[in-house]
């Protein structure tokens, strides 16, 4: 299949739209620790939120 990213996010943005869904709002801290151990970061940075 050749589908562009673009017009799968167009489609979801659509699809959310027409469905009058809502979206949480993620908390940005509560991914420190996964990016984080990507990073190979020790427990103490990890830690330091």
């Amino acid at each position: 299949m050749n589908i562009r990213k673009k017009d799968i996010a167009r489609c979801y943005r659509l699809i959310f739209r027409e469905l009058e869904l809502k979206m949480p709002v993620v908390d940005p801290v509560k991914g420190v620790s996964r990016i984080a151990s990507v990073a190979d970061l020790s427990e103490k940075v990890k830690e330091k939120q």
